[in-house]
């Protein structure tokens, strides 16, 4: 079960994320994302000017959810809470690059962007088009 949460992972490219700004409001955003199953790391990019690189500009790390897929086609979701931080170390930098090019090689290199690193704590995968529903957790695994 667990290949198919990295399977569904890879497949997909859009998110939405949410995170707690500086006065304590939900913030989200949808964000396209890349994802290494290795480490069971996402990697997103925003601007330097964002309102989420705003509140992670002085190396906060703070509680985040994301949630990926569902249309009414594919009746797929996963949902994940966890923590995200900007990546500022010369490896983040270079595995999220790394990781997110090669995804989105049409990605402007040049833009002032930075990275964004969410490791999720938590994740629930729902399959609404199976009867009766197959959820699977990470507690499952």
């Amino acid at each position: 079960m667990y290949q198919k949460v990295k399977d569904f992972l890879l497949h997909h490219t859009i998110s939405v994320v949410s995170i707690m700004d500086l006065e304590g409001y939900p913030h989200s955003a949808a964000l396209h994302y890349a994802f290494d199953p290795d480490s069971f790391t996402f990697y997103f990019f925003t601007s330097k000017n964002s309102h989420k690189a705003q509140t992670l500009v002085n190396g906060e790390i703070v509680k985040a959810s994301v949630v990926i897929g569902f249309s009414d086609k594919e009746w797929i979701t996963i949902q994940m809470e966890g923590k995200i931080h900007m990546g500022i170390l010369p490896d983040e930098v270079f595995n999220a690059q790394a990781l997110f090019y090669v995804k989105f090689p049409s990605a402007d290199k040049t833009a002032d962007i930075i990275p964004l690193i969410f490791k999720p704590s938590f994740w629930k995968y729902t399959d609404y088009s199976k009867k009766p529903w197959e959820i699977t957790t990470s507690k499952d695994q």
